[in-house]
């Protein structure tokens, strides 16, 4: 196999790389002292090459290089990261590389990036229940614009069995979506 054959057969390697260097640079948008260097995330980056598992199967030592960065990069991410913020890394870190995958599409990531926070209360359909709160009511609105929740907004209409799991499931949105929509850009494209 030529060098150019073995170039692009780690280009998964190189892709993962790209998703993970550049997620740390979207969180410096969050709090400015989580700035990385890129010779910071190379240092990550040779490491995960020299350490990974080897694997005579190129496609086998490929995976092990990938799955050895993306750990090492959370990890050494998330250790400066404020607890208030690891979570919201974790999720764009998921939703990245599942974007990636092409196992959530652009439109899923930016409904579970932005949620209901661009929609306006009196535009959507009433809230079927007053309990609701409003914000979580424009989440759900916005979730059931994806084919898989439509049906999401009448459920909730029809059965109070859900009140709690909402309330919780709202109060968690609320600082969730706050802090992507009002803290920081976040590029949602690649």
């Amino acid at each position: 196999m030529s060098l150019i054959d073995n170039h692009w057969v780690f280009f998964p390697v190189a892709n993962r790389g790209s998703i993970m260097y550049f997620l740390i640079v979207e969180m410096s948008m969050v709090n400015v002292m989580y700035q990385t260097s890129l010779r910071q995330f190379l240092e990550i980056f040779d490491k995960s090459m020299a350490r990974s598992q080897k694997s005579p199967i190129t496609a086998k030592r490929i995976n092990n290089i990938i799955e050895y960065l993306t750990f090492e990069v959370f990890a050494y991410t998330a250790r400066g990261l404020f607890e208030i913020d690891k979570f919201l890394f974790t999720i764009l870190m998921t939703l990245k590389i599942e974007m990636n995958n092409n196992r959530i599409s652009h439109s899923e990531f930016q409904c579970f990036i932005k949620g209901g926070a661009a929609l306006d209360l009196n535009a959507v359909e009433p809230k079927p229940k007053k309990w609701i709160l409003d914000m979580t009511w424009l989440n759900l609105v916005e979730l059931g614009k994806l084919a898989q929740f439509s049906q999401i907004c009448s459920q909730v209409g029809r059965n109070d069995k859900v009140r709690s799991q909402i309330l919780v499931i709202g109060l968690f949105s609320l600082g969730l979506i706050y802090k992507l929509s009002h803290c920081c850009k976040i590029s949602t494209s690649f």
